[in-house]
């Protein structure tokens, strides 16, 4: 994923916010919500979000 690019366009958060959210200890939707704030509005982001989430914790490369 493009660090760049918006991940939830509602709250303005990028794939890089979310990495870095999950580095910092965030390792499942929920928490990363929290942190980042993604996922509030329209949701159409909850499912890629988490895929993402997902293929970080199990070491796949994005």
């Amino acid at each position: 994923m493009d660090p760049n690019e918006m991940a939830c366009t509602c709250q303005s958060v990028t794939w890089g916010q979310i990495k870095e959210a999950y580095d910092k200890g965030a390792d499942t939707y929920e928490e990363v919500q929290k942190v980042t704030g993604c996922g509030i509005g329209c949701e159409l982001c909850v499912e890629e979000i988490t895929k993402y989430i997902d293929r970080l914790r199990y070491g796949e490369h994005t």
